[in-house]
């Protein structure tokens, strides 16, 4: 379904000239997701995916096995809208753990329509933002309050991602 509305690729969120507010800090960034998604995965986590249809992803259970993998966190956000993204490296207040593995510390944090697949990666230039952290094993923390999303990203031991489908937000 993805690949018949978007194509390879989905064009810019802002293609209703609204202009999206500047960041405040380079930790921080606006985004609009046509998937009401939020992906966060190290680029080499997925490279087994790049030849697969844009929209493998969709299917929860493919989801749920690369979760479990520590390869890729999807986030559902219940709207195809702009959403404020904030990421630290500080501990938030939020039951919402995850255990990713970075082994090449380029991490992608965006909307979903630009997780890899469809013969390409994400670069950042279509929505969402490439990261730069130091290969390991990291605890994400994700909390939304209206339509900001916070995200902490530390370094920590590995662990096991237990949820059985999709994750919301």
């Amino acid at each position: 379904m993805l690949k018949w509305l978007f194509g390879n690729k989905a064009p810019d969120g802002n293609s209703n000239n609204t202009p999206s507010p500047e960041p405040t800090s380079p930790n921080e960034f606006e985004m609009f997701s046509r998937t009401a998604t939020l992906v966060v995965f190290d680029l080499d986590c997925l490279k087994h995916r790049i030849e697969e249809d844009v929209d493998w992803w969709a299917e929860p259970a493919d989801e749920v096995v690369e979760l479990h993998e520590r390869n890729l966190l999807i986030a559902g956000l219940g709207a195809n809208d702009w959403y404020g993204v904030r990421v630290s490296e500080a501990a938030i207040d939020t039951t919402q753990l995850f255990s990713l593995k970075f082994p090449s510390g380029r991490v992608y944090i965006g909307p979903g329509e630009n997780i890899t697949g469809g013969g390409d990666e994400p670069t950042g230039e279509h929505g969402g933002k490439l990261f730069t952290f130091e290969p390991g094993d990291y605890t994400v923390g994700l909390m939304r309050k209206d339509q900001e999303i916070f995200l902490s990203v530390m370094s920590s031991e590995p662990f096991s991602n237990s949820h059985s489908g999709p994750v919301t937000i």
